[in-house]
């Protein structure tokens, strides 16, 4: 979900407490109106896709819709959306899944408007139902907010009928049974074609992106919410190609090949010198600045590129404003002695790969340290470092993914360490303790072997750079690494959609060799 534009999101009790004074202040309903309207203007444009993709539908009128009809404010604004397609001259089914706690004011909009109310038994009188009217959409419109755990019974087998069926779903607010603080899918969620939300987005829309369907957000009047204590509410953020393209580094005429910051690499082994190869060009792809490579494969580093400056020990490498050390480099006791001396150096720091499992293996070499380090783990590195550094956060990852990666930020900075954790998946998480970025790549074909050996020596030349005076000098060190991402991530879309194969597999020498053009094409939304 590569976009142009920046995201926020947040909690939803931050934004309850936003939304409060502006629905206190308008007419009654006339916020919920104004959001079912948002959510009935999706639905139409859902229905004349159909004719698009060939699915014998794409006129509204006459066409069905259905509405998945929940207790209290979610439910009133499927309702209220019911009566506005009613008057484009839909034929509206209200299925009412709680009827005694269905919003009385939209409940009776709907029935005036010439919609007609169900409310099924059981399950299978349920399923009876909607097998009878097949709509051409459904809207969701059973929780929001307030969801917590897997939908109730009724509502997880509408969600099986509906996509057993084919029928399109458009989400209110946010599909039922997925959380709307961690993203957490339960068993039973509605799987939406598309999700209306309405002022702000949830933090859901962005840690459960691929689980929303396309996003809307609808404006309802609401400004940035204040926590508590009057404090600006805490975000998560998703830094769009625009922004990528304003911050990505650029020399200037005063420029030369050392003020850009250099980067130096330390991976490699006579087993992986492919990892070498890949992290130091990566760098040299990034920016126009110098690339030092230290390790053993000094001979392929240089056949690759020969701008290079290679020397095979880390004290001897020479001055660097950022190190990327680990991919490819072997576990044995000579790593932990380099890995040591490296973070013993007060500039910024990249650990990825196998320096995450030396250091959660010996962590007495980790001192507390005021230079970032940036530790970049998949899933299971992301464990060895939990077990090691915080326990309590082992194992979390199949559950709130952005709780576990804040947690370990959290020991981390008890220990003195000034830490940002990048956890790698379709969708990055990024946090420092301070920030948080959650990044959706787009596609999944960057799940490669090297892929992240490309990302590491990416982001250690961005740090680099923003050791510098350009456009990255004062951006905190989670933006910067989100920078680097959002550019892997078009990289490894442009090199899928090479040759005209869109969607295809893709090795990480192709996403490697797309760099360039994704450096151009983000700095070209830039403008």
């Amino acid at each position: 979900m590569t976009h142009r534009d920046d995201f926020r999101a947040y909690f939803a009790a931050d934004i309850r407490r936003a939304e409060a004074p502006v629905v206190e202040a308008a007419p009654t309903d006339a916020v919920m109106r104004r959001a079912a309207w948002a959510v009935a203007d999706v639905a139409r444009t859902v229905v004349r896709a159909q004719e698009v993709i060939g699915d014998g539908g794409g006129h509204v009128y006459g066409a069905s819709a259905a509405a998945l009809i929940g207790a209290g404010d979610n439910g009133g604004d499927g309702l209220y959306a019911l009566a506005d397609l009613a008057r484009s001259g839909m034929a509206v089914h209200a299925v009412l899944l709680s009827p005694d706690r269905a919003h009385p004011r939209a409940l009776d909009a709907c029935r005036r408007a010439g919609g007609r109310v169900h409310e099924p038994a059981d399950p299978d009188a349920l399923e009876q139902l909607l097998r009878r009217l097949r709509p051409a959409v459904a809207l969701d419109a059973i929780v929001g907010l307030g969801a917590s755990g897997p939908p109730r019974e009724m509502a997880g087998h509408a969600a099986g009928v509906l996509e057993e069926l084919g029928t399109p779903v458009v989400a209110v607010d946010i599909p039922s049974g997925i959380d709307p603080d961690t993203g957490v899918r339960h068993p039973g969620a509605i799987r939406p074609t598309a999700t209306v939300t309405f002022g702000l987005f949830r933090r859901a829309h962005l840690l459960a992106s691929t689980d929303c369907g396309a996003l809307e957000l609808a404006e309802i009047g609401i400004g940035a919410p204040a926590a508590d204590d009057g404090r600006p509410a805490e975000m998560l953020t998703s830094i769009g190609t625009a922004t990528a393209g304003e911050l990505w580094p650029v020399p200037d005429v005063s420029d030369n090949k050392y003020s850009g910051g250099v980067v130096a690499i330390r991976a490699g082994s006579q087993r992986y010198p492919g990892a070498a190869v890949l992290a130091s060009h990566a760098a040299v792809m990034s920016t126009s600045s110098m690339v030092r490579y230290v390790g053993p494969c000094r001979d392929q580093v240089l056949a690759d590129r020969p701008e290079i400056v290679a020397s095979s020990v880390v004290t001897n490498a020479g001055r660097a404003q950022a190190w990327v050390s680990g991919p490819g480099m072997g576990t044995g006791p000579e790593t932990a002695q380099e890995l040591a001396w490296i973070l013993s150096q007060d500039v910024p720091v990249v650990l990825d790969a196998d320096a995450l499992r030396v250091l959660a293996e010996h962590p007495s070499i980790l001192r507390r340290r005021d230079a970032p380090l940036v530790l970049t783990p998949h899933a299971g590195e992301f464990d060895a470092l939990a077990q090691t550094f915080a326990p309590a956060q082992a194992g979390l990852l199949a559950g709130d993914r952005a709780g576990a990666v804040r947690g370990l930020v959290a020991e981390l900075d008890s220990r003195g360490v000034n830490a940002t954790v990048l956890l790698k998946g379709r969708i990055t998480l990024i946090d420092d303790g301070r920030s948080a970025f959650a990044q959706d790549a787009g596609t999944s074909w960057s799940a490669t072997p090297g892929s992240g050996d490309v990302l590491a020596g990416m982001i250690g030349a961005i740090l680099a750079a923003r050791e510098g005076p350009g456009a990255l000098a004062d951006v905190e060190v989670p933006r910067a690494v989100a920078v680097a991402q959002v550019v892997h991530s078009v990289a490894a879309r442009l090199a899928a959609e090479e040759f005209g194969r869109p969607g295809s597999p893709i090795g990480a020498s192709d996403l490697l060799g797309a760099i360039g053009e994704a450096v151009a094409k983000v700095r070209a939304v830039a403008g």
